[in-house]
Parts: C-alpha cells; sequence; structure tokens
C-alpha cells in the first residue's frame, strides 16, 4: 500500500506541475486510473456477456426443477463449472477502487497539509462535511447524484444490470448511491470528488467496452426474449392453478 501511495502522490504531482489545481489535477489523475483499469472492465465484460447468453439455459432449468431450490443451485452451479463463468469477477472492479481509495485517501491528506497554513481555514480539499461543514456538504450531494446517474445509465447499457429485475437494479443501484452519500459525507472532499468523478468516468468505460465488445454479438438476445417470456408464462400458469385449485 505505502508503494501505491506513493506512486499516486507522484502522480499527482506530475498532473499539478502542468495543471496546478489540485481539483483538476484529481479529475485527470482518475481519468488516468480509469485507462490503466480499462484491460480488466474488458475482462468483465466478457464474463457478463458470457452470464447473459447463459440465461436461456438458467431458464429452462428454473422451469424443470421449479421449486427445488437445491436442483436448481446444483444445475445452474454445474453449468457455470461447465462454460467457465465467474460469479464473483464482477467484484474485481469493486476491490480494485476500494484499494484505489484506500491509497488515495492518504494522498489527498498529505496534500491538505502541505496547504494548509497556520491560523487559517483549513483547504476545502481536506474538508470533511461531516466534521468541517459549511461548503463542503456540497460532496456529498455531488457524490450521491453521480452514483445515481451511473446506476441509471447501467440499467441500460450494462449487459449484465441490463437483465436484473426492476427490484434488484433498484437494490444495486440504491446500495450504490448509500455508498456515496457516505463516502462523501466522511471523507476529505478531494477523495469525494475522485470517488464522484470515478463513477461518471464510469459511464464512458461502459460505453467504451459495448463498442469494443458489441453485446449483441456475443448474446442471442431473441433466443433469451423467448426464454425470459417461457419462464414467465409457465410461472403465471401455476400461479392461477394456485388460484383455482386452493389445497385442501
Amino acid at each position: 500500500m505505502d508503494y501505491l501511495v506513493q506512486f499516486f502522490a507522484w502522480l499527482m504531482e506530475w498532473c499539478h506541475s502542468w495543471c496546478p489545481n489540485y481539483w483538476a489535477d484529481i479529475v485527470i489523475f482518475t481519468f488516468f486510473t480509469k485507462i490503466l483499469q480499462f484491460p480488466v472492465s474488458l475482462w468483465c465484460q466478457v464474463n457478463s456477456l458470457k452470464m447473459v447468453s447463459l440465461m436461456p439455459e438458467t431458464n429452462r432449468i428454473k422451469m424443470e426443477h421449479y421449486g427445488d431450490g437445491d436442483a436448481i443451485g446444483e444445475e445452474t452451479a454445474a453449468l457455470f463449472k461447465r462454460e467457465k463463468y465467474h460469479p464473483l469477477l464482477s467484484l474485481v472492479p469493486l476491490a480494485i477502487q476500494i484499494i484505489i481509495l484506500m491509497a488515495f485517501v492518504k494522498v489527498i491528506y498529505g496534500i491538505g497539509d502541505r496547504l494548509t497554513v497556520p491560523n487559517a481555514p483549513k483547504p476545502l480539499i481536506a474538508c470533511v462535511p461531516w466534521t468541517d461543514g459549511g461548503i463542503a456538504w456540497f460532496m456529498p450531494l455531488f457524490a450521491g447524484a453521480a452514483a445515481w446517474l451511473l446506476g441509471y445509465t447501467q440499467n441500460i447499457f450494462n449487459p449484465l444490470q441490463h437483465e436484473q429485475t426492476r427490484a434488484q437494479q433498484i437494490v444495486t443501484n440504491g446500495i450504490s448511491i448509500c455508498i456515496s452519500l457516505f463516502l462523501g459525507c466522511f471523507v476529505a472532499a478531494g477523495v469525494g470528488l475522485y470517488w464522484a468523478t470515478s463513477n461518471l468516468f464510469s459511464i464512458l468505460v461502459q460505453l467504451c467496452e459495448n463498442i469494443v465488445i458489441p453485446p449483441k454479438k456475443h448474446v442471442d438476445y431473441p433466443v433469451l426474449r423467448r426464454s425470459q417470456a417461457e419462464l414467465k408464462k409457465f410461472e403465471d400458469d401455476l400461479k392461477r392453478k394456485a388460484v383455482v385449485s386452493p389445497e385442501d
């Protein structure tokens, strides 16, 4: 972690050498981190598309073993293993983001210490809204809004999230917004800016992923839509039968 902090500190100072504004430097720094993470993002895109392409088969499993959660779980796990799909791979970008965040916190507080002048207000970049208040309270609002916008666009452009139910999307986006609001309140404003701009750049990253690896070339969407319609009809028929023929 110390080496990562030193590297990020050097990168921030390099940005500052030709753009003498730390707020702009944070945005540039965030852009560079997204470029470095792009190969991992593409890797996760491939994995997500594999999951979406397997959905017709998982829907068939759900119909064949309806009501038997153990059989559905076993058949689905065997399918994932056979097709080399890794459910936890989608967490890798988040883990990288957390590691970057932990190192960047130290970088921002180091910058704040250098900018602090005795008997003068703390520089805004190092102000924590919850403890320092004032104009720093704009950061939780900005971070929350950026997380909401990311979630909204991911529901449309992310191939895996697009196929989630509405309830799943609300939970996923709600967690992201809550985390962003929490960070915006309890970390320095400079760190909050990094997190917010990282979410905004993630929208561009997703669009680039869809250009490099187009979902329609890897997923048979007509087959997927038919399987979803068949599963819904199957479930609706069972519900109607349960209403018409109640248990004794």
